[in-house]
């Protein structure tokens, strides 16, 4: 008598066909050489993909009529593509799959997500669904972050055509504006308790500006943020936290304090430039709270596990 092994157990294949592709129309040449090659390889696989017309009326238009008639919307563009798409898709149950053609792209970074059209093809069509919570910022959703300060003056001072042009390398001259600036005084409320700060930043992922760790606490996986607050006495200790930002170890740094943050605010004697998920978001003051409806994302297996 043979005793057989059994079969390793497969997951099925979800074989997503019907597509919606929202692109970015100012995303540079090598987002579009991209997002052309992973259109072709979808077809090749017997997708039929549906392209949006251009601009924020069409793309919301479209995204009604997504539910019950599409099996995916393709976001090509980056973190704010995203946001506006699944801002637009709330309390409808259709996944965004992600083609990275944005500057920053925390999203791709903070999930993993493969660069290369084959296998972005393969993830669009077969890949595990996620889904991500998010919070709101003065009312309107967020899913990456919300900062006030340093962060939030280096993208209000941020040239977009020259964005188009230089990629991340347009942020410098902001970036250098902002430390010369004096560090700005922020009064914090984190549920009712007060923290000062220069700069803060209410984190629903880890990853920041790409592929730099703001913290390690946060996950987009599970509700709540975790506030980033830092309280930097010159310009020159605050210059040192950006530097330490960007070796990933800020939250290690004195001066430094996560604080887990279910709601918060953020006041100022003067208004402090405020950004959301990587563009502008006026001044403040800003309300905080987690929460909100989220979305669903297709994600690459080790990212889902």
């Amino acid at each position: 008598m043979h005793i057989l092994n059994p079969a390793p157990l497969q997951m099925p294949s979800i074989n997503r066909r019907r597509l919606l592709l929202i692109n970015n129309p100012v995303a540079g040449m090598r987002g579009r050489t991209l997002i052309d090659q992973v259109v072709a390889e979808l077809e090749k696989r017997g997708a039929h993909i549906t392209r949006s017309p251009p601009g924020q009326e069409a793309m919301r238009a479209a995204v009604q009529d997504a539910a019950g008639n599409f099996d995916a919307i393709i976001a090509a563009g980056g973190d704010g593509t995203v946001r506006a798409l699944a801002a637009a898709l709330e309390g409808a149950d259709v996944p965004i799959a992600l083609v990275p053609m944005g500057t920053g792209n925390v999203l791709a970074s903070e999930t993993d997500l493969p660069r290369q059209p084959m296998r972005l093809a393969d993830l669009i069509i077969d890949g595990r669904v996620q889904h991500i919570t998010g919070g709101r910022a003065n009312g309107q959703p967020f899913y990456l972050m919300a900062g006030a300060g340093f962060d939030g003056a280096a993208v209000a001072g941020l040239n977009t055509p020259w964005k188009r042009r230089m990629g991340k390398l347009a942020y410098a001259g902001p970036g250098l504006r902002a430390l010369s600036r004096k560090p700005p005084r922020l009064d914090v409320i984190i549920d009712g308790k007060s923290y000062p700060a220069n700069w803060a930043v209410f984190a629903n992922g880890q990853r920041y500006g790409g592929p730099f760790t703001l913290t390690r606490r946060a996950d987009l996986r599970t509700q709540g943020l975790q506030a980033v607050l830092i309280n930097a006495p010159s310009r020159l200790a605050l210059a040192a936290m950006v530097a330490r930002l960007a070796a990933g170890s800020l939250d290690q740094v004195s001066g430094v304090e996560v604080v887990a943050c279910t709601r918060a605010s953020v006041h100022s004697p003067e208004p402090v430039p405020v950004q959301v998920d990587g563009d502008p978001f006026g001044v403040t003051p800003l309300e905080i709270e987690s929460g909100g409806s989220g979305f669903s994302l297709i994600v690459p297996e080790g990212y889902a596990r």
